[in-house]
């Protein structure tokens, strides 16, 4: 759920990691017993838990219909003594979108919607303004696949103390831009899927939660999840840790995106429905044609998508360690504290679920899930996985020009990067540190941090990472391949000459609008350097880090911020407002500090 972009040393690989799960040492089972399996995921838990801090864990582990395992660990609250159990509540995040696109395509096998139809047809009060009208309407496909080409999020009222309802959402997009053409390239969007909530409830006739709670949750079992935060679920919902510290989670206006409250037990269950082939019992939740489409890859041969595969509201991006185990479906999830990581295996009917109430927990959710699926596919088959292929780290030979070529300003995934030709290497500025890329035979870069610029440090997910530098559709890319999974990591940035009008707004700026708001753009600065337009910001309720990104100035009013992707293609305006340019994105308006 949560969507920004956290400039980190190991940025260009954390940005390139989704569900890797990290190698751990087998205990070789008998065929069909897990027992080996769970006792090495209980010490992998142990371990992650104690390195990064994470206050509370529950898991359950999955086989057809049946959880094998199911076990809490840590602390739900600890300011109170209570244990994290099987039973316990967590917010799930973006692993609610698995139920709102289950819900879109009930709708659509009954007849009462085509996911191959404009979302316009059935939510006739959606309006985005867009630049790409030749590029045809937004279908309900493009949003279930991530490939619509609306923006991220709408910030503004996102994440707030007192969140208005989801409905209002429509009148506030108004103003907003799409980010790109539908169908141009997968970018995770948030506010398709609450626009895909919405439509829900539009053709349900009922409130999107009302809706969802009798047409999946209560029929698949699922009797302690909600898409409402009632007092009988605040009362089983774990505390939120950030830092070490106790931190309050707020509420989620977009709840078909990323508001569910559910445990690993309920979460198994709707595994279970999957390995059915949609049923529950003798209740069918949805049919089994509808279900294996859901799970098809949507978008193969996308230049700009490599191997970021995705079914409908499924993600289908293979995950390192379970290579071999056939197709792998899975959805993460974030909200300001709590993690959450569903992993199946549908040609073994084999899954695993893990929830923490910790911020530092993303990668270790994963890493979990991923491992424990890997251990129990041995355990069933009493084959170990293939060893990974150690990978030739030889330098390659590039000339002066070669080099000098790929020199530029990028704008990534973790921000606006500097690429600059050195002897023999290119070094490349992120967030305030300094990577050095040497070739390699193959043509692709390897990635190495520099301590001081001096000493070379070992950090794993570097070491794992190649880089190159493509061409796709026109655009001047930065790919990352890491476990030999390739995707979109940047794209060279336009340079086009600053306008005098937004060359003169250059300065600090202080937020108007704030309101309710947990989540909002802070230290706004905008600036022009070396020729190109720049805004810099830090988001206080994710990280002190601060972020710089590019933008391109289309005209004297509006600038689009540059690069491929998430958050990516999307529109700061100017709006004058009682004589005074104030700066608007997403929702939030700022006016010049001191004025």
């Amino acid at each position: 759920m949560i969507s920004v972009r956290k400039v980190v040393l190991s940025g260009l690989a954390i940005a390139l990691c989704s569900c890797a799960a990290a190698p751990v040492a087998p205990q070789r089972a008998a065929a069909g017993d897990y027992s080996a399996a769970i006792a090495e995921v209980t010490r992998l838990i142990a371990e992650r838990m104690d390195e990064i801090d994470i206050a509370g864990l529950s898991i359950a582990l999955v086989d057809d219909q049946k959880v094998v395992w199911a076990q809490g660990f840590g602390m739900a609250d600890r300011g109170k003594g209570i244990p994290s159990e099987p039973e316990t509540l967590f917010m799930a995040g973006s692993v609610s979108k698995l139920f709102t696109s289950t819900a879109v395509m009930q709708l659509h096998e009954k007849g009462k919607l085509d996911i191959d139809k404009p979302l316009l047809n059935y939510l006739p009060k959606f309006r985005i303004r867009t630049r790409f009208l030749d590029a045809g309407p937004v279908t309900i496909r493009q949003m279930l696949t991530h490939r619509s080409g609306l923006p991220t999020d709408h910030v503004k009222g996102e994440f707030s103390t007192s969140p208005a309802p989801l409905n209002t959402l429509l009148a506030e997009i108004a103003e907003d831009h799409a980010a790109f053409p539908p169908g141009y390239m997968w970018s995770y969007s948030n506010l398709a899927m609450s626009l895909l909530g919405l439509m829900v409830a539009s053709v349900s006739e009922k409130d999107f939660a009302e809706s969802v709670e009798q047409a999946i949750l209560r029929p698949a079992g699922m009797a302690d999840s909600s898409f409402v935060l009632s007092d009988a679920v605040k009362a089983r919902l774990s505390k939120a840790y950030k830092d070490g510290a106790e931190k309050d989670e707020v509420p989620i206006r977009d709840t078909p995106a990323g508001g569910l409250y559910t445990n690993v037990l309920d979460l198994a269950r709707f595994s279970s429905v999957v390995f059915a082939g949609g049923k529950s019992g003798d209740r069918r939740i949805i049919g089994s044609k509808t279900l294996e489409e859901m799970l098809k890859v949507q978008n193969e041969g996308a230049p700009l998508d490599f191997d970021l595969k995705m079914g409908l509201g499924w993600i289908r991006r293979p995950v390192r360690g379970l290579e071999h185990a056939g197709r792998v479906a899975w959805h993460n999830g974030a909200t300001l504290c709590h993690r959450a990581s569903l992993v199946i295996l549908p040609d073994h009917k084999l899954g695993a679920v893990v929830l923490a109430n910790t911020a530092s927990a993303a990668r270790a959710a994963d890493e979990i899930a991923a491992a424990a699926l890997r251990l129990m596919l041995e355990a069933r088959t009493g084959d170990a996985p293939p060893r990974q292929k150690e990978t030739e780290s030889a330098r390659a030979g590039f000339t002066k020009a070669a080099l000098a070529g790929f020199e530029g300003r990028y704008e990534t995934a973790a921000g606006l990067a500097t690429v600059r030709a050195r002897g023999g290497y290119l070094e490349i500025e992120l967030g305030g540190k300094t990577l050095r890329a040497y070739p390699k035979k193959d043509g692709t870069f390897r990635l190495e941090y520099r301590l001081l610029g001096l000493i070379p440090l070992g950090i794993a997910d570097l070491e794992r990472m190649r880089m190159s530098f493509e061409t796709a559709l026109g655009r001047d890319l930065i790919v990352g391949t890491r476990d030999g999974l390739r995707s979109l990591f940047g794209s060279r940035v336009k340079h086009r000459e600053v306008p005098a009008a937004w060359a003169a707004r250059a300065g600090a700026y202080g937020i108007l609008n704030k309101g309710d708001d947990a989540v909002f753009p802070d230290n706004v600065r905008l600036e022009v350097e070396d020729g190109l337009l720049i805004i810099g910001f830090s988001i206080p309720a994710i990280s002190k880090e601060p972020i710089k990104i590019s933008l391109d100035p289309i005209s004297e009013s509006e600038a689009i911020v540059q690069g491929l992707g998430r958050g990516k293609g999307e529109t700061l305006s100017v709006v004058t407002i009682e004589g005074q340019d104030v700066l608007q994105y997403s929702g939030f308006r700022f006016a010049r500090a001191g004025e």
